[in-house]
């Protein structure tokens, strides 16, 4: 649909009013990438890399800056979305029109669907710019229905509103602000985001002019021709030969979502995965996720939150804390992960066995990576008594070839130590998490904890949970990892502590440790550590994970509370429930 943009015309020989016009300046897509892979659209990012094409023929790249950008106009748009029979997801594509922040906007259903369930609940919403157009299943083809919904537009430009896919809240505001600014006829996506929520994967497609992202002057745009599918394809090629047209490279503006019944079928879906730009799973899938729900007022699994234009609600809203009683069976999973821990076995494995939870509900899993003394054999030796002493017992081993002459607590160590701390966690959750409900996680290196700790911390009802852990024998705090922000933590300068991409502060500025916080017996908190820590394990199989690489400047456990945030989950502290720590 589009040919390379292998050459510009230099900024200098464009007219002087265009050049007034037009907010860009040079830019390399490959910032952008590195960008777009980790942050949000946020109102603080508000440049974004542009090309201009003249009937197909390149003009300028660049980057648009809207950052004072003030429109003269706000023409009409109108949203044209055909369906048939899936009304949850039409309902969802509603959602996002009704979210969009630009205002002089129509929404225009032609709705093919021989029951009424969405013909109720459109009526339901009296929204006075949706217009719902039932035509009782009359058999036409997808591109006699679109034609059907532009003859009834009334907007001076219009879009393509696909019933199964997201617009992101600012996709409208944006792509119309590119069209003023470079007095366009057309916009469209260079990119698109695609999402396929069963296989948990997502990704930045292949670079061209996609079909379904385009905002256009309206008479300028072909008629569909009678196609069940690939309609959208002539009538992206027309706009592109016979229009000025804006090609914005903001893949999350327009999320192409695969969930099972598209017009096209998984084999289409593969082709787009093998051809992506950039592509997310594990840690980095979470992270987009969580981006993705946030933005969109979704649940994770790309379910509308209730009502509409409510906030994100946090997870214990969604999933009631369960029964705390042994009776109701709660499994747990105490996962470790273990390197040169020789020493430290004899009194881990004594404080597992005097644990006062039922032990035919305890699973242990332990991975055990790098050592050099004997740690994998001696666990080795110990198995068969371990396994008649609890429900299952695995023993995992994976070498990250990680080893290292300076402290575990030197900065310089950070960035490493703890990418392979959140491997080793992230391992461990793929092979050893069954059908367990909680998840404790435990340091080898801990020394003593109460033996109703489990106990203890279930109590709560809390989703994510952490003890205080303090040093023997002055009970002065251990983990560091575990804080709650101090007032006014939002207006300190950060960036000198930013090292190797991770926030790294000296102790005690703008954070609260839980030794700070006694006066609370439980306590909301910003960040958790893994000395212990008790989480649900629906949240891991919601796409909870330990960030590998730095996700907001944080990692491994604490990065974990971040991604935990933004997914909706809150974390817990009990300052007065003491775990101890050997001094080091």
């Amino acid at each position: 649909l589009l040919h390379p943009i292998t050459s510009l015309r230099p900024w200098a020989k464009l007219p002087q009013g265009e050049r007034d016009q037009i907010a860009l300046t040079a830019y390399g897509l490959h910032h952008w990438h590195n960008t777009w892979c980790s942050e949000p659209i946020t109102r603080k990012q508000r440049q974004f890399p542009v090309a201009l094409l003249d009937q197909s023929r390149p003009l300028i790249k660049g980057q648009l800056d809207l950052n004072s950008y003030q429109p003269s106009e706000q023409p009409l748009v109108s949203c044209l979305m055909v369906t048939r029979a899936r009304p949850e997801l039409a309902l969802r594509a509603i959602h996002c029109f009704q979210l969009q922040s630009y205002p002089a906007r129509e929404l225009v259903i032609v709705d093919d669907d021989p029951g009424d369930t969405l013909a109720r609940a459109v009526a339901a919403l009296a929204d006075p710019r949706i217009v719902h157009m039932r035509l009782a299943n009359q058999g036409l083809r997808l591109g006699e229905l679109r034609n059907i919904a532009l003859d009834r537009a009334s907007g001076a430009y219009v879009t393509q509103w696909d019933d199964d896919d997201l617009s992101d809240p600012e996709r409208l505001e944006i792509q119309l602000a590119a069209i003023q600014l470079l007095k366009a006829d057309a916009c469209f996506l260079e990119r698109h985001q695609l999402w396929w929520p069963q296989q948990r994967r997502m990704a930045f497609s292949t670079r061209r002019a996609w079909e379904g992202s385009f905002v256009c002057a309206k008479a300028l745009v072909p008629r569909y021709p009678a196609l069940a599918k690939g309609e959208d394809t002539p009538v992206t090629t027309r706009i592109l030969q016979g229009s000025r047209v804006a090609l914005l490279d903001v893949p999350q503006l327009y999320t192409y979502v695969f969930h099972g019944q598209n017009t096209f079928d998984a084999t289409h879906w593969d082709q787009h995965w093998q051809a992506a730009t950039a592509t997310f799973e594990h840690a980095a899938y979470a992270g987009m996720l969580a981006h993705l729900a946030t933005r969109h007022r979704l649940n994770p699994n790309g379910q509308m939150l209730h009502p509409h234009h409510s906030p994100l609600p946090r997870r214990e809203e969604v999933i009631r804390p369960s029964h705390r009683s042994r009776a109701a069976g709660e499994s747990i999973l105490i996962a470790t992960p273990i390197k040169n821990a020789a020493r430290h076995l004899p009194r881990f494995l004594a404080n597992l066995r005097r644990l006062s939870y039922p032990h035919q509900q305890i699973t242990l899993a332990l991975l055990e990576s790098d050592s050099d003394d004997n740690t994998h054999g001696i666990l080795s030796q110990l198995l068969p008594d371990l396994r008649t002493q609890f429900a299952r017992v695995e023993l995992l081993q994976h070498n990250f070839s990680y080893h290292s002459e300076q402290p575990r607590w030197a900065v310089g160590e950070q960035s490493r130590r703890r990418s392979v701390l959140a491997q080793s966690r992230n391992l461990l959750l793929k092979q050893a998490l069954q059908d367990e409900t909680w998840l404790l996680w435990l340091d080898v290196d801990v020394a003593d904890y109460p033996a109703d700790v489990i106990d203890r911390l279930l109590a709560v009802g809390k989703d994510i949970v952490v003890p205080n852990c303090v040093v023997a024998p002055n009970g002065r705090t251990f983990d560091y990892n575990s804080f709650k922000l101090a007032p006014g933590a939002e207006q300190i300068d950060w960036t000198p502590h930013i090292i190797d991409g991770l926030l790294q502060p000296p102790i005690g500025l703008g954070r609260h440790y839980l030794n700070d916080l006694r006066s609370h017996d439980l306590v909301e908190i910003d960040a958790v550590g893994g000395t212990m820590l008790l989480v649900r394990a629906e949240l891991h199989r919601q796409g909870l994970i330990f960030p590998e690489q730095s996700y907001k400047h944080y990692i491994e456990t604490e990065g974990l509370a971040m991604l935990a945030k933004d997914m909706g989950f809150r974390c817990w502290g009990l300052p007065n429930l003491e775990i101890v720590h050997p001094s080091v």
